[in-house]
């Protein structure tokens, strides 16, 4: 009886030392893990070797840290896989710097941000959904103050205000910021330059324009006679997002009369015409009439002062007393 209590008694004894050498193997395991040199692999392909594992994840906190700036607390990622292996033996160590640049070379760093789309496309992003719609609402604005009168306006295609990891480089603190990116080029002008041979068809089957639309960027260009060396403007400078304005306006005329008008004596009148003019951001592209009068003006009648100081129509019989006691009266009656 007292035999059998013995063995029981040393049983959790063996248990905790047993669990305790596997503690100390896997310690020494780790500890030489992350003392021994690592490499830095990006995409499968390795990047630099470093002292230790503590090291690259040195070197990759730095990378993310240099992508925020000045923002913080925002989710980021690598845009590829990124993973960390011990180093071969006799591999080379890379010191901090170089690493750190390597990663950031190889690998973008994404931000969990509030980003302004244009077409499915990021354009812009900020760390607060405010300050992104705040941004749209002052491209809206900046716009308006372009156009003379009253104008409503929108954007051209699908843009809002999304929450999704973009590239770091698009990341900006105020709305204002965010303001000067939208208002700048993204795509810069497209020319030709004319040389021998070059036909206006085939330069729109080139450049998927129409004959119409290169006509109307190129109006001072013959495009029946090409001069070589002349710059053709094929597209236009690009900006990421287009605010459509409308502006309600009035335009006044001077037109010929028709023919059958002018027997009649009348040779000119005002047209005046309401019309929608459409700019994108800020230049006017299209004009819609609403609706348009059409006024004739009658020639004034010469006159003539008879001897007795009256004054009659040179082309008809009426005529008026040059007096202030008269009305109108007809010939032989006062």
């Amino acid at each position: 009886m007292n035999a059998s209590n013995g063995a029981n008694r040393y049983k959790p004894t063996g248990f905790i030392v047993f669990a305790a050498i596997i503690a100390a193997i896997i310690l020494m395991v780790t500890s030489n893990t992350y003392r021994r040199p690592c490499t830095i692999h990006v995409g499968g392909q390795p990047v630099a070797s470093v002292a230790s594992n503590q090291a690259a994840m040195r070197v990759l906190s730095m990378a993310r840290k240099n992508a925020l700036g000045t923002c913080k607390n925002l989710n980021v990622r690598f845009d590829k896989p990124v993973t960390i292996s011990p180093a071969p033996k006799n591999t080379g160590i890379t010191p901090i710097p170089e690493a750190l640049k390597a990663i950031e070379e190889s690998a973008d760093v994404e931000v969990q941000a509030y980003a302004v789309v244009a077409d499915d496309a990021a354009v812009v992003a900020l760390t607060s959904k405010a300050d992104a719609e705040k941004s749209l609402d002052m491209l809206k604005k900046y716009y308006e103050s372009k156009v003379k009168g009253k104008s409503s306006t929108s954007f051209k295609g699908n843009v809002y205000v999304g929450c999704r990891y973009v590239p770091s480089d698009i990341l900006r603190e105020t709305a204002e910021d965010a303001l000067a990116i939208m208002t700048s080029i993204s795509k810069p002008a497209v020319y030709h330059v004319i040389q021998s041979g070059d036909r206006a068809v085939n330069l729109s089957a080139q450049y998927a324009i129409s004959m119409q639309d290169m006509k109307k960027l190129n109006p001072e260009v013959n495009l029946e006679k090409l001069v070589e060396g002349t710059h053709l403007l094929i597209h236009h400078a690009q900006l990421p997002i287009v605010v459509v304005s409308k502006v309600e306006t009035t335009k006044t005329t001077t037109v010929n009369a028709p023919a059958e008008s002018v027997r009649a004596g009348i040779s000119t009148g005002k047209r005046t015409a309401r019309l929608v003019v459409t700019y994108e951001n800020g230049m006017p592209v299209s004009e819609e009439i609403v609706s348009q009068l059409t006024t004739w003006e009658r020639p004034k009648t010469p006159q003539i002062q008879t001897d007795d100081g009256r004054y009659r129509d040179n082309s008809s019989r009426r005529y008026r007393r040059h007096s202030k006691y008269s009305r109108y009266s007809r010939t032989g009656r006062n």
